[in-house]
């Protein structure tokens, strides 16, 4: 197994440039769905780091040798790690597709490392995804000033939706959801981002831990 060298962006290649802040750079990827896994990872509790296109290697097919190369390492907070290939959920009925994915399976348990498949159909279940990219927009890199401060201090022994902060302390809605959605990034709060769509009705509580 070996690193791959970082591509430059090609003329031919539409590639994709993610702004991580959780990694603290910007990341190159070659698909949207791969694009889009970007936002899982970024805003997953369970996620503590990841890389993109990181290792390369090797798996025989039909008595030839192919290389090939991870769309994503992904490190969690339990301390385990996965290899991700992201592909269209159509390319799971492709026979050919299925034989390579298992080959691949079994040369990285050759190499000690854990492949899994995730589909543009995971990717895009629910309301994460949307609120994940909200969140993303709305979330700058940046220290937290009074307005959040103010916002936790109000949370400290309640839940509250943002439509009622704005009717309890003031601020415009606006301000309001772009300080909750740094709050949200930071860990400070949180509210159900998986089923419901992040908007002015959602209720938000303090995280505990």
């Amino acid at each position: 197994m070996y690193s791959r060298k970082k591509r430059k962006s090609s003329p031919i290649m539409n590639r994709y440039k993610f702004a991580s802040q959780k990694m603290g750079k910007s990341l190159l990827v070659d698909e949207k769905h791969e694009f889009d896994f970007c936002f899982i990872l970024e805003y997953s509790d369970e996620v503590l780091s990841y890389e993109a296109q990181p290792k390369a290697f090797y798996y025989d097919f039909h008595g030839r040798r192919y290389r090939y190369t991870t769309d994503f390492l992904v490190h969690y907070g339990n301390g385990t790690q996965q290899l991700i290939e992201v592909k269209p959920y159509s390319l799971k009925n492709n026979p050919e597709f299925r034989d390579k994915f298992d080959l691949r399976k079994q040369a990285a348990l050759d190499i000690g490392e854990e492949l899994i498949l995730v589909t543009d159909k995971q990717i895009q279940k629910g309301f994460r995804l949307n609120n994940y990219k909200l969140l993303h927009r709305h979330s700058p890199v940046e220290q937290l000033k009074k307005i959040h401060f103010i916002i936790l201090d109000y949370l400290s022994n309640q839940t509250s939706s943002i439509l009622q902060l704005n009717e309890s302390i003031g601020f415009y809605l606006e301000d309001l959801i772009e300080a909750v959605s740094l709050l949200l990034f930071k860990g400070k709060l949180e509210t159900n981002l998986i089923t419901c769509e992040f908007n002015e009705h959602s209720v938000l509580g303090l995280k505990c831990g």
